[in-house]
């Protein structure tokens, strides 16, 4: 492939959200591959947990890896580009009660990964609640979704021909 092809091919543009009766799947693969707001140097994710130890054990076991970090007040997990972070929900006193951890779900963890269907299985031998298994989504993707001991909502996707070139 020419340079020139290579350019035009990274500069075509993109069109997000897609338009009405437009197909989601696939969009990805058009989307922009580097963050327009400036360099990110690192991606940190942190969830508030009741027992840092029960969700240390729970994700060690999920993700079938040590903890890169473990110490009181922080657990972190290599995530390969993003570190999952586990912090005691007592984080209303380190900010001086200006924040409250709620309960209830405000996001989801979405973990792509070529082992899914086995993690999905760890999860649920380890105390996850399952919401619904590993099967095909609309976006194009095979995941299923959980909820971790502390209620937060994780999904393993299959990782596959969606995340090539991420």
């Amino acid at each position: 492939m020419s340079t020139l092809a290579v350019v035009l091919k990274v500069l075509r543009p993109v069109r997000w959200p897609p338009a009405a009766g437009e197909d989601a799947r696939g969009w990805w693969s058009s989307a922009p591959r580097r963050w327009q707001g400036g360099r990110v140097h690192a991606a940190q994710f942190i969830l508030y947990v009741a027992d840092q130890g029960r969700a240390r054990d729970f994700y060690r076991h999920v993700l079938a890896a040590e903890p890169v970090l473990d110490v009181p007040g922080m657990t972190e997990f290599d995530l390969g580009g993003a570190t999952l972070g586990l912090m005691p929900a007592d984080i209303e006193a380190l900010l001086s009660g200006q924040i409250r951890a709620g309960a209830g779900q405000r996001c989801e963890l979405y973990l792509r990964r070529s082992d899914a269907a086995a993690a999905l299985a760890r999860a649920a031998d380890s105390g996850g609640r399952l919401l619904d298994g590993l099967r095909d989504r609309s976006w194009g993707e095979r995941a299923g979704y959980l909820l971790d001991p502390d209620g937060h909502v994780l999904a393993l996707a299959a990782a596959g021909s969606a995340d090539e070139g991420r």
